[in-house]
């Protein structure tokens, strides 16, 4: 995640489901649907995206 927000790119749906690990235990992150490029103006982000479970409450 550190590496994609570094790039400006907001995965918007960070769950188990969407990670994977492999034979050597790396963590990959799947699913970039609903991944966006961060706006210049947070404001002209669009409203709430992903999993109700696994959203912040604020």
């Amino acid at each position: 995640l550190s590496y994609l927000h570094s790039r400006k790119i907001v995965h918007r749906d960070v769950k188990t489901e969407n990670m994977l690990l492999d034979t050597t235990r790396t963590l990959k992150i799947a699913d970039f649907g609903v991944a966006r490029v961060e706006a210049q103006n947070p404001k002209d982000m669009t409203g709430e995206t992903g999993t109700l479970g696994y959203m912040a409450p604020e």
